[in-house]
């Protein structure tokens, strides 16, 4: 009976530490992303703000230049490189942590 209980003890205790570990990864994860589109939607705001600003023709030649695709490809890339990063210093924080 004693060894039951200390396995199960032992058992509870590893769980409940690496349980832990992934309840705050999972909030600062929360965290993380909710700042990083926060802070998108008020780039993308303002770049629209900016961009319905200009004349109709400047519009219409920044349109056929591109310019509108470049800027959602450089804003993918900006929220991807935010997402990346912290995956993997998640990954390694967890991976140090073991």
């Amino acid at each position: 009976m004693h060894f039951v209980s200390a396995l199960l003890m032992g058992l509870l205790a590893f769980l409940g530490e690496a349980l832990t570990r992934w309840l705050l990864s999972l909030g600062a994860g929360f965290v993380v992303y909710q700042g990083a589109d926060l802070m998108m939607d008020q780039l993308i705001a303002k770049t629209q703000e900016l961009w319905n600003g200009l004349p109709s023709h400047i519009l219409q030649i920044m349109a056929l230049a591109g310019v509108n695709e470049a800027i959602s490809i450089g804003l993918s890339g900006v929220v991807f490189h935010i997402t990346m990063s912290f995956v993997n210093r998640r990954v390694m924080s967890f991976r140090s942590a073991q």
